[in-house]
């Protein structure tokens, strides 16, 4: 019994901040406290904790609207991803006058469809392609690009008049050593001038 009067009149002298005296009567069968004074400044604490309440949720509330404005924000920044094609995605189209391919993107994850750009790397000769910017078909997860060659368009026959086509025929036509007869030695023929110029 009086442990937990003990223990009850700490805290209530704790939350009265010990303003009035406390006293303690003994009934029929019952405790009971009896105080003056105390239930004006115990009034007072829970103002205070009302305001320590609503402060804290101020508090919260601009955090939490700094937050939803940083989210925003990243929101907004661009997402970057990048890959590349293989040669074996690469198929033809338009007979032999150019090739297309279709990348994938999923990998990316993009929430929108994004302002893809493409660019074209090679050794040789890959300046003369056009439609290497091009976007087709453009998604959230791939997009279809289509290659031609400059001279592509022009050709209405089977024969190849590009520049780089009229390079490779020169190269092999320089060649040729045409002292020799392609029915006795077709080997020394298409390749006499090029040995000799190699070794």
């Amino acid at each position: 019994m009086y442990l937990f009067l003990a223990r009850f009149a700490l805290y209530f002298i704790a939350t009265c901040y010990g303003a009035a005296p406390l006293s303690i009567t003994q009934g029929i069968g019952d405790t009971w406290l009896d105080y003056y004074g105390c239930a004006t400044d115990h009034g007072n604490l829970w103002i205070a904790i009302n305001e320590l309440k609503q402060t804290s949720q101020a508090q919260l509330d601009n955090l939490n609207e700094k937050i939803n404005q940083q989210k925003e924000i990243l929101a907004r920044q661009p997402q970057l991803c990048q890959g590349r094609t293989n040669y074996t995605q690469w198929k033809p189209y338009w007979g032999s006058h150019g090739i297309s391919a279709h990348v994938d993107t999923s990998h990316c994850r993009f929430q929108a469809v994004p302002a893809y750009f493409t660019s074209l790397s090679g050794y040789q000769s890959h300046w003369t392609t056009i439609g290497m910017t091009s976007i087709y078909a453009e998604s959230k997860s791939g997009f279809d690009v289509y290659l031609m060659h400059t001279e592509g368009a022009k050709d209405t026959n089977d024969v190849c008049l590009s520049p780089y086509c009229i390079k490779a025929a020169n190269y092999l036509l320089e060649s040729i050593d045409e002292t020799i007869d392609p029915c006795e030695d077709f080997y020394q023929f298409a390749c006499g001038t090029w040995l000799k110029n190699t070794r």
